[in-house]
């Protein structure tokens, strides 16, 4: 193995730019794979509502203060990149998701 020398990728090459999106394609299925798992739990469920929340995703990001804005809507940003990536998942599971807090609400009322 020592002897190999690793050829570097060459997006003119077909077989790189092959091998790269398969391998690109396998990387995203684990990822999915992860978040239906998460999904599948009650407590993964409310804890990604609760991150969702955290991250200011129902709320208007906007602030005198330019900083505080862009720290707001940074946050935001984070919890629409995972509300993507739970809706490409399990399209269901974010609908799930609220039934179960407004329920959880109405038991703690």
């Amino acid at each position: 193995m020592a002897d190999e020398k690793k050829i570097p990728y060459d997006a003119g090459n077909s077989e790189h730019v092959v091998k790269r999106t398969e391998r690109v394609k396998s990387q995203r299925v684990v990822e999915l794979g992860d978040v239906r798992a998460v999904l599948a739990t009650d407590s993964g469920r409310r804890l990604l509502n609760r991150i969702l929340a955290m991250t200011g995703l129902y709320h208007d990001c906007f602030a005198q203060n330019a900083l505080v804005m862009s720290n707001l809507s940074g946050m935001r940003k984070v919890g629409l990149m995972l509300l993507a990536e739970i809706q490409t998942a399990d399209p269901k599971a974010y609908i799930r998701m609220q039934t179960e807090a407004l329920t959880l609400e109405d038991f703690n009322d």
